[in-house]
């Protein structure tokens, strides 16, 4: 690499740490500081990398979108364009994604829908360049279900045109880290819906079914499976000084493995 590209790259990472974007990048350092130190190092190192891919994937879609017609059309001349309106870009034009918005409704949202994705990203990037168990799809040994498993977690940049797709809002370091992709597996809690509330398919009977040990609800109530995290949510909302109990809900405090 030559002297000038060097320093182009280290410029990059400093910008990338400062600003709406570097201080939401610095909250999330201090929990992986305290909740896996290990990843401190790659998540720093990912962060211009990943703040670079969801740019491009942003440029593509105001692009395809026609969002932003002035923007779109000046960027679109520094991209390669495909068939379907699809237009690749090389690099990000700008350290924070949500830099490259244009003036349209919603665009706070947006913007911090943006620097989450780099952010949780980051940490993905910083997980998959660290190894572990399971990092190899190819290994010998392994039955064809576990191999397609090991090779989807190996797509950690998401959907190849959404700038969202590693969007975590509400999410923590510890949620990221139990539940997201690279965890290679989560947990399944239950709670008890009223019948008359309740909408969709039966789940919680379909459960019973193949895994008896779970609790029969109470009488008008159904079993409903749910992520933990929302799980977690609900009885926060449900456990503030015991005043508030969410409407047709209540807490089984029964937990499975997902693999």
């Amino acid at each position: 690499m030559s002297p000038g590209r060097a320093t182009g790259a280290a410029t990059r990472r400093r910008a990338t740490g400062a600003g709406r974007l570097g201080a939401v990048a610095a909250a999330a350092r201090e929990q992986l500081a305290r909740a896996a130190p290990e990843l401190v190092d790659g998540f720093a190192a990912a962060l211009p990398r990943a703040a670079d891919l969801v740019g491009r994937r942003l440029l593509g879609a105001l692009c395809r979108e026609r969002l932003g017609s002035r923007a779109a059309a000046r960027h679109a001349a520094a991209g390669t364009r495909h068939g379907f309106d699809r237009v690749e870009f090389a690099h990000s034009p700008a350290d924070d994604p949500a830099a490259l918005l244009p003036a349209v409704a919603g665009r706070a949202g947006l913007a911090a829908e943006l620097r989450d994705a780099v952010v949780w990203l980051a940490v993905a990037y910083a997980r998959r360049d660290a190894g572990g168990p399971g990092a190899d799809p190819l290994a010998g040994g392994l039955a064809a279900d576990e191999r397609v498993v090991r090779a989807e977690r190996m797509a950690v940049e998401g959907h190849n045109l959404h700038p969202c797709g590693r969007t975590r809002l509400g999410w923590t370091v510890p949620d990221v880290l139990a539940h997201d992709l690279e965890a290679g597996h989560t947990a399944v809690g239950f709670v008890a819906v009223r019948r008359d509330l309740h909408v969709g398919d039966d789940l919680g009977a379909a459960l019973r079914q193949a895994f008896p040990e779970l609790p029969a609800p109470p009488p008008g109530y159904l079993l409903q499976p749910v992520h933990p995290w929302q799980r977690r949510q609900q009885r926060a909302v449900a456990g503030a000084g015991h005043r508030h109990r969410p409407p047709g809900g209540g807490d089984l405090d029964v937990q499975g493995q997902l693999q």
